[in-house]
């Protein structure tokens, strides 16, 4: 699965942006045409003529490594070529920041798409799959219905009653509440909270049992009908956090990946329609969740739907969501161009953000506040600071290349542990944090900061189980033999064992 693109597909990818960019930079309007933008979007596949380990794979589609190469493509190319076809989206932003700010600031991003690529290649090692032993441990069977159930009380804890969840769920119902609180939250509301995430996770894990089993019998179908409706059942689970897209789509995202690393590869005929759709429906879904209206009322009413379509922009949705240049430009512009750096204060205190009760003396000094009172003036937040522009104002350039370093090492590890996955829960669990680990490259630290805080309790958990289970199988001595055996070259095995020989 591990194939990669070769150096002539490379070439023609480079070749195809540089087309693409140098036709959009013909046609842009004066206030639009910076080189900024061509650079980014002509140079995207300049690593992979150098860099092999990261070029994209094209074994299996659905990967760590093409995950996060498509949002960097989304950042680098697919965004600058909107903003010089299109035009520049301000977003909530109150002024578009300078042109000079806006090419400094893309070429910030072309930096740490950079660092990411070198630390890549340096962490992505070959040897490993073929060393490293993989482990057959195996969740217990009642794990998955474990979750359900500790899910279940999270939702009864959420929902007290039936009117309650159907008020939720039901068409135009309830969709804005807030999950960081400054006051003081009861133990039911933090048992809601937190307990909830488990009931998207135990379908997941009954899902992967039982598709793996099908799998060996060779029923495919059959396989293919369970993931669809497991996408169903989380996707209908996790709409109870505010109705959030991200906490649908990504493990949905997860879902169809270890399907396709474990079970049955998906081809790029079947994700490139998903890939094009998931870009007009989520857009809509957002302005849909926003607008307040209810399903019936979209179905029936042609007004309701007029006023969807236009007050949705899909080029403005990519922009901001996208990790565009001009929210980068108008921190660091609001900033002063990190005059004064922050050493890790803003980093910390984002990081810590999401946290109950111990977040929240740092949320005055966060990233998000600071970013939002640039944007607002006042105590709103729901502006995501951009993870380059926060590296930036803590350290400056350093930051960025060495932010982006520790970013594509994780993804390389996550990489090589799914790759070599052959169980569909595991193959899941490394892709989830993987994608959402991506997401940096158009998000924040917060924002991720907060999926870790509530949403991976569950992995958590499984994390827990496993350790046990290793310690009680095999003891301290056991581990440490798995360890050698993991870690240690072929020709290192036998001074491996008669340093741990009782001899």
């Amino acid at each position: 699965m591990d194939e990669r693109l070769t150096w002539e597909q490379s070439l023609l990818i480079l070749l195809g942006c540089a087309a693409a960019s140098s036709m959009a930079f013909s046609c842009a309007t004066q206030d639009v045409r910076l080189l900024g933008l061509v650079a980014a979007a002509s140079t995207y596949a300049v690593p992979f003529l150098f860099f092999p380990r990261c070029r994209p794979c094209r074994g299996t589609l659905l990967c760590p490594l093409n995950i996060a190469l498509l949002l960097f493509f989304v950042q680098l190319a697919l965004v600058p070529l909107g903003i010089m076809t299109l035009g520049l989206s301000p977003g909530q932003l109150a002024e578009i920041p300078s042109e000079r700010s806006l090419t400094l600031a893309m070429l910030l991003s072309i930096l740490a798409y950079v660092s990411f690529c070198i630390s890549y290649q340096v962490a992505d090692n070959p040897r490993r799959s073929t060393r490293t032993i993989p482990d057959n441990w195996r969740a217990p069977r009642w794990f998955g219905l474990a979750s359900v159930i500790i899910g279940a009380l999270g939702f009864a804890a959420t929902f007290p009653s039936a009117d309650a969840l159907m008020s939720y769920y039901a068409p135009g119902g309830a969709r804005s509440t807030t999950v960081i609180r400054d006051g003081a939250t009861t133990i039911q509301e933090a048992a809601g909270t937190f307990l909830r995430a488990f009931l998207a996770f135990g379908f997941i894990a009954m899902w992967a049992r039982w598709v793996d089993a099908m799998a060996r019998r060779g029923r495919m179908v059959v396989c293919f009908g369970a993931t669809l409706l497991c996408i169903a059942a989380q996707a209908l689970s996790n709409l109870s956090f505010n109705y959030n897209r991200a906490a649908m789509v990504y493990p949905a995202i997860a879902i169809l990946a270890a399907f396709s690393v474990t079970v049955r590869r998906v081809s790029g005929r079947v994700l490139l329609p998903l890939a094009v759709a998931a870009a007009v429906v989520l857009p809509l879904f957002g302005t849909y969740r926003a607008r307040g209206y209810s399903l019936l009322d979209v179905v029936q009413r042609s007004e309701i739907r007029e006023d969807l379509l236009s007050k949705t922009d899909i080029n403005s949705a990519i922009q901001v969501y996208g990790g565009g240049p001009q929210l980068t430009a108008y921190l660091l512009d609001g900033s002063g161009w990190a005059s004064t750096l922050y050493w890790g204060k803003t980093l910390v205190a984002s990081a810590m953000y999401p946290v109950p009760i111990l977040g929240a003396p740092f949320r005055e000094s966060s990233g998000v506040t600071l970013f939002n009172r640039l944007i607002y003036g006042n105590e709103i937040l729901d502006q995501v600071i951009p993870f380059t522009g926060e590296l930036f104002l803590n350290f400056h350039v350093i930051g960025v290349i060495g932010g982006y370093a520790l970013l594509g090492w994780a993804i390389a590890v996550l990489h090589d542990r799914f790759s070599r996955s052959k169980q569909s829960l595991e193959a899941y669990m490394y892709f989830f944090v993987a994608l959402w680990l991506s997401s940096l490259v158009i998000s924040s630290i917060a924002a991720v900061s907060q999926i870790f805080v509530y949403m991976m309790w569950p992995l958590y958990g499984y994390i827990l189980i496993r350790g046990i289970s290793r310690r009680r199988k095999h003891g301290f001595a056991g581990i440490a033999r798995h360890w050698q055996r993991s870690h240690l070259e072929p020709a290192d095995r036998g001074l491996g064992r008669c340093l741990s020989s009782p001899e």
